[in-house]
């Protein structure tokens, strides 16, 4: 309990103080602009972050994304207006979820603070992290697992989502499912589609198919947002049945752990 009360105090203390005057780095994007992907997960900045991604628009504005220096498995976007000026500043965890307190400039400068922690139920990120730590998938001391290598692209190692709708969190590990198991599942899922097509498919395209277009080794948790229990396929199914009134396409092809 103590552990995790030390890590919901850092990961909800950790915004660093903005100056009000932000602006957009033009000399950085500058130097890097359209190549700045060459540098995704790589480019070290002198405030300990890396940048993964920047743009800019004269018309659109733009925007930096980037890790929190580690151990941290926090990132940080900040949009800016056309002109350059700070327009937001917001902070996510495992990618998607928006975390601690979002802040919004108005073109005047003036700003205005939004907690994304209240939609948060008894089950908060640090939870996650505990577990999927305990999981062996990261290290929260070495910030272990947060970028990773696959096929020789650098990833974030992992994806978080919270779906309110049906009262869980998911946790995606980028390649974390066997892959020959993984392999295998693929085959047998990929005879089953061509057993469903098969009298509709021309005879030159009968041959078995294993280019499902969401193909990966991915491996899916799913947690209760309440209890904080793991929870079944057959259990999320469910629930994504009660919350949208339909069956996730995905499903199938979907591996949690074997």
């Amino acid at each position: 309990m103590r552990v995790f009360l030390v890590l919901l105090y850092l990961y909800a203390s950790y915004v660093i103080a903005q100056p009000k005057n932000e602006t957009f780095d033009f000399e950085l994007y500058k130097n890097l602009g359209k190549n700045a992907d060459i540098y995704r997960h790589q480019y070290l900045k002198t405030d300990g972050c890396i940048l993964y991604k920047i743009s800019f628009d004269k018309e659109e504005g733009g925007y930096i994304e980037e890790s929190l220096p580690s151990p941290s498995f926090i990132t940080r976007r900040k949009d800016y207006y056309p002109n350059g000026k700070i327009k937001s500043i917001k902070h996510f965890i495992g990618e998607n979820v928006l975390i601690g307190k979002s802040v919004y400039y108005n073109k005047k400068g003036v700003k205005r603070i939004v907690d994304e922690d209240k939609k948060f139920k008894k089950i908060k990120y640090p939870y996650i992290l505990q577990f999927l730590e305990k999981k062996g998938h990261i290290n929260l001391k070495t910030g272990k697992g947060r970028i990773v290598d696959i096929k020789g692209t650098n990833y974030f190692g992992f994806q978080l989502y919270y779906v309110e709708e049906m009262n869980m969190w998911e946790a995606i590990i980028k390649g974390g499912y066997p892959e020959d198991k993984c392999l295998e599942k693929y085959i047998e899922l990929a005879k089953k589609e061509k057993q469903k097509k098969e009298k509709q498919k021309k005879e030159e395209d009968s041959h078995l198919d294993c280019s499902y277009p969401e193909r990966n080794c991915d491996l899916h948790y799913f947690i209760d947002a309440i209890s904080g229990k793991q929870i079944s396929k057959q259990e999320y199914a469910k629930r994504y049945r009660a919350a949208f009134g339909e069956e996730d396409e995905r499903l199938d092809y979907i591996f949690t752990e074997p």
